[in-house]
């Protein structure tokens, strides 16, 4: 967004010599690390499947023994915590529907000006 607004310059006036260009170098570097990751995840779910569960849920279910701790799996525990702090139940449920709705709400909101396009050289401020 910077980049679109304040535009490309060089503030600092250092001029560089070894230009490296785009494709050649970042492209094979965001690759290498593309495949690096793909791998990890292949390996942890290959011989690791379980390592992210949680290990009550893993027990046979039985209909006349009720667990000691029910714990959500961890992609519901913002929610659970959000509907566990809260004792009246609409209101939770109420707060819980917000947390995911003002995401949509988020861009209509003006960011705070950012102040990474100024540089400060000797107390002079360039643009």
């Amino acid at each position: 967004m910077l980049l679109h607004n304040v535009g490309s310059n060089n503030p600092l006036g250092i001029e560089i010599l070894d230009n490296i260009t785009f494709h050649e170098y970042y492209t094979v570097k965001d690759l290498f690390t593309a495949v690096f990751l793909f791998l990890l995840i292949i390996f942890t779910v290959s011989y690791y499947p379980d390592l992210f569960l949680e290990p009550e849920n893993l027990k046979i279910a039985d209909p006349f023994v009720t667990p000691a701790k029910i714990v959500p799996e961890w992609y519901f525990l913002p929610f659970y915590g959000i509907l566990r702090c809260i004792p009246h139940k609409v209101l939770g449920v109420i707060i819980m529907f917000s947390a995911i709705i003002i995401y949509a709400f988020l861009p209509f909101f003006e960011a705070p000006k950012a102040r990474s396009c100024f540089f400060i050289v000797g107390g002079v401020e360039l643009f």
